[in-house]
Parts: C-alpha cells; structure tokens; sequence
C-alpha cells in the first residue's frame, strides 16, 4: 500500500515538472500594456492684442445727385423713352410732350378772335376818319382787340401754338423714378422723371439703430460689389459722409451713406448691392488665432497646454475680425493655447509640440 503511494506521489512531481517547464518555454508572453497616444500641436502664448471693431452690413447703390425734370408747360406726354434703371447720355431725348388738345382747340381760336378784333379796330379807324364812327367806338374796338392778343399769348405760353417739345438729357446719368406713362396730362413744372449722375454714385448702408451711436460721418468702410464667387471683385476703401437719424419705414434699418468718387463709380451701378465692413473702433484684449476656438454643444472652448496635457477651458467669443477671436475665459496667461491639432485633442490628452 505505500510503495502505491509512492508511486502515486512520484508520477504527481513528474506532471508537475512537465507543466512547469511548458509554461517556461513554449507559453507566449503576456503583452505589455499599450502607451497613451500623445498629439502633435502647435500653439502660442496668449496675449493681449488690438482688433478692429467691424460691422457688416449690406448696401443698396444709388445714383449720387439727383435731379428732377419738367416741362416748362403744359401738354400731353406722347413719348417716353425710358424706365427706371435706364442710362442715358447727354442730349438724349427721355420724353416728348405735345399740346394738350384742350389748349390747342383753345388756342385756334384764340387766334381767330385775335384776327378778328384786330380787323374790326381797323374798320372802326377808317370809320372814324370818314367820320362815320366816333373815337370811343375806335377805342373800344382796341381794347377788344389788346384783350383777344392777351388771351392768344397766355395760351401760346401753355404750348397751343406749339408742336412736340422734347424733354432733353441735361447730363450722362441713370433714371432713378418715373412719374407719368405715356398718355398723361401734365401740370408746367410737374416732375416727369427723377433722374442722377452716372458719373457720381452713392451706397446706402443699413445698419441697425443700436449701432447708430458707434458710428459717424467720417467712419471708414470697405465695400465690395455683390457678385458671382468667380469674380474677383476689388475692395473699395472709402469714408461715411452722413449718418441718417431716422428709421427707414421699409427695412427698419438706419442708412449710412458713402459717396463714390467718379474714379471707383464704374465699379458699381445703380440698382448693385454691396457688403460693407464698417470699422467703428478696435478693441484692445486678449486675443488667439480663429482657428483656436472650437465650439460644441458645451460651448466655445480653447485647449491649454500644462505640464505636457491639453486641458479644456471654456471661453466666450467677444469679438471676430476673421483672423483673430476676443476670448473671455483665459485665466493663466502663461500656459500656451494650442493653435493647431486641436481638432483631435480630448481634455487630458498628452501632447507634444511639432518641431518648427
């Protein structure tokens, strides 16, 4: 019974020894455990930094000086040859105004009593010299007839001897407002078109009344022409001239105005839109890079860099002239924020600077 034992004990160390040695030398070793990711960033020193202070708005061009044109009588307008937005040039005929039939049918027979007064005045002196008539009857035959010459000349002054008169184009410009259509009557002196100089343009900029104290006649702007994206339209730099203080009922907006010099006018015609980038001051704070500032449903937030690790600190965007961001929110001046790579960062991660 014990050699049994024995045996037993003796076969147990021997199947004992094999695993040993199998988990010695054909077992495979554990893997190590897997490094943390490290992201390769740039980034800069925070620092206080001067940013214009813009707004953006959008402007309608219209033509610079305007003027209205009339008639110098009255008549019938049996022409018009333009419409609103139509350039013309000097000398152009925009319309033509014909006697109003009720003047002229006036006015023939003005013409007929003037000629017949003035054939009874002298019947009445041949009368008169025959001494066939008396000097009162000679004198009131003349005065009848100064009478029917007084109508005819205030019926001439109303066009009823007249034939068409045309409304002439007293500059190169643009029509900006049409008053009457073809067919009108027409008052002397009624404005029959509004017209301005081609040559001479302004922009009305709305902006919005909460801004009107920041802004004023002399603030510098920068405009570009509303185009298709294949077209690359030239800045225009220029100043305000006015500031409107008064609401305009249409757009609920206040009109700055910025008057084109005739060397930039071609640019832009009337009836163009323009952007504009008003520049109402700088501000003088903390600022980083745009492309530093990342947004999520948290909020806007920047990574600092402390002790090899990207940390999240939250921030308000105050101010953004498209190249630089007014942050509020940066508590340690010190610590770098990351400028590039931050897109994959996450608060905690390690992190190591790209080599310049």
């Amino acid at each position: 019974m014990n050699r049994s034992i024995g045996w037993g004990l003796s076969a147990l160390v021997a199947v004992c020894g094999l695993a040993w040695g199998w988990k010695q030398h054909g077992a495979a070793p554990a893997p190590a455990e897997a490094s943390a990711p490290v992201a390769t960033v740039r980034s800069q020193l925070p620092k206080v930094q001067s940013v214009a202070d813009d707004l953006s708005a959008v402007g309608d061009v219209n033509a610079g000086q305007t003027s209205g044109l009339s008639f110098p009588r009255a008549g019938q307008v049996v022409s018009l040859g333009v419409v609103v937005g139509d350039r013309f040039s000097k000398g152009a005929v925009l319309a033509t105004l014909a006697p109003d039939p009720v003047v002229k049918q006036a006015w023939q027979a003005a013409v007929d009593a003037a000629g017949l007064a003035r054939r009874e005045w002298e019947r009445q002196k041949q009368l008169l010299a025959s001494h066939l008539a008396t000097q009162s009857v000679v004198d009131a035959a003349e005065k009848a007839m100064l009478d029917a010459q007084g109508a005819l000349k205030a019926l001439e002054e109303q066009g009823g001897g007249t034939g068409t008169n045309p409304l002439v184009a007293p500059f190169d410009g643009v029509v900006s407002a049409v008053s009457v259509v073809q067919g009108d009557r027409v008052q002397p002196g009624a404005p029959i078109l509004q017209v301005g100089r081609a040559d001479l343009l302004r922009v009305l900029i709305g902006i919005e009344p909460a801004d009107r104290a920041r802004v004023r006649a002399g603030t510098h702007v920068t405009l570009w022409p509303v185009v298709g994206p294949a077209v690359d339209a030239k800045p225009i730099e220029l100043a305000l001239s006015e500031v409107q203080d008064a609401v305009d009922p249409k757009t609920q907006l206040i009109n700055v105005v910025a008057m084109l010099p005739r060397a930039v006018a071609g640019q832009l015609a009337p009836g163009m839109k323009a952007r504009a980038l008003l520049q109402v001051g700088t501000v003088s704070a903390v600022a980083v890079p745009r492309n530093a500032v990342l947004t999520d449903e948290k909020g806007d937030y920047v990574f600092q860099v402390a002790s090899g690790k990207a940390r999240r600190v939250a921030v308000s965007k105050k101010l953004d002239d498209g190249t630089l961001v007014v942050i509020d929110g940066i508590k340690d001046m010190k610590l770098p924020v990351v400028t590039e790579g931050n897109y994959e960062l996450e608060d905690g991660m390690a992190v190591k600077e790209a080599a310049q």
